[in-house]
């Protein structure tokens, strides 16, 4: 895959995952009850949003530094996946969650095998 495609993969991701976390933060405001869970993984996820906009905004303007933040960020979002399966996270959350992950760690080790590419 050449770069502008994992730059611009990455981009997308950052913005479905800052829509989702600025979602997430919305609804739990909204609850009476606040349990800490939520709030939490929305967090999580708008962290991994804001690298993966950077790393993906960098690669697309092909500076070196955007290879970098890429590799931090897929490292991470394998680290993610990997507790999310390991941890039995499939039995608590819904098919269409399970697919987002799935496609995020695909688009991790597709970034981390085409990591020397990414800068050129």
């Amino acid at each position: 895959m050449p770069a502008r495609i994992i730059g611009a993969a990455w981009l997308i991701l950052g913005v479905l995952l800052l829509a989702w976390s600025g979602r997430g933060l919305y609804r739990w405001s909204q609850t009476v009850e606040r349990f800490s869970g939520p709030r939490n993984a929305s967090l999580i996820f708008l962290a991994l949003a804001s690298i993966a906009l950077a790393g993906g905004l960098l690669t697309a303007l092909r500076y070196r530094a955007g290879r970098v933040v890429i590799v931090v960020a897929s490292w991470l979002t394998l680290a993610y996946s990997a507790a999310y399966f390991l941890m039995g996270g499939v039995d608590d959350t819904s098919k269409s969650y399970l697919l987002c992950v799935l496609a995020a760690a695909v688009l991790a080790v597709a970034s981390l095998l085409q990591r020397r590419r990414l800068a050129v």
